[in-house]
């Protein structure tokens, strides 16, 4: 930052930042040894007439370390930093009083200037103050509204390993459960193993030959994102199929 010194027994008007041929969003400031008080204005300089100054008008600064904001016209009384939205016109100071020398340390900002909202330090929010994000022992849940938290909680879930289970069912020219329903369920293969008789699988007790899926013997299929019961019904005999459900 530039330092730039503001004497003691200054009154009126004050510039602050030159005519500079850059122009800039916003000024950066930091005040030392303030005793007195200060109204930030600004001033469009480059306007033809020379000499003479253009109506002020009071700017929207904020506290550069606390993200206070203050309205146009508030006059500044404390030291500290200060963030001001100068709109590419001239920082100018209408000081009231000065008690005692102090010094100016000025930067310019080329970028986007936000007055009022905090411009630094780590922001901590505390568990379950924010409804989107919700709370550390929110419930996993899959497609359904839910907090960040909640889905997240679900991918894990998903991820993690999981202990497997096999099982070998007898079919029949009757429909017969092969696994139930499991929400949990991971993945799920279903083999026929019989060496001659087709097998039919749907998701209901209703599964027949006409809208079943055909398993032809020693063929398999993996469902993994089925957590649905599975059924199966023998286009002849008793043939036997088996699942390993993760």
């Amino acid at each position: 930052m530039q330092p730039k010194p503001l004497k003691a027994g200054t009154t009126g008007l004050y510039q602050v930042t030159d005519a500079s041929p850059a122009v800039v969003s916003g000024v950066r400031l930091r005040i030392d040894g303030l005793s007195g008080s200060v109204t930030p204005q600004t001033r469009i300089m480059r306007d033809g007439h020379p000499g003479t100054l253009p109506l002020p008008v009071d700017c929207l600064y904020s506290n550069f370390a606390t993200g206070a904001g203050a309205s146009a016209g508030t006059a500044i009384t404390a030291d500290g930093e200060y963030v001001f939205d100068t709109s590419g016109s001239e920082l100018w100071f209408n000081v009231s009083s000065v008690a005692s020398d102090c010094t100016l340390y000025v930067e310019p900002i080329a970028g986007a200037v936000v007055v009022g909202g905090s411009n630094s330090g780590a922001v901590t929010v505390a568990d379950g103050a924010d409804v989107a994000l919700g709370t550390t022992t929110d419930a996993a849940v899959g497609d359904a509204t839910g907090t960040v938290n909640a889905h997240v909680r679900n991918m894990n879930k998903l991820l993690a390993p999981g202990a497997a289970t096999v099982a070998q069912t007898s079919l029949s020219t009757t429909a017969a459960q092969i696994v139930a329903s499991n929400t949990s369920r991971k993945g799920l293969v279903i083999k026929n193993i019989d060496s001659a008789i087709v097998v039919y699988l749907g998701t209901s007790s209703g599964v027949t030959s006409a809208n079943g899926y055909p398993l032809s013997a020693g063929e398999s299929v993996t469902l993994s994102a089925s957590t649905s019961a599975w059924y199966g019904i023998a286009a002849s005999s008793t043939p036997k199929v088996a699942a390993i459900e993760v």
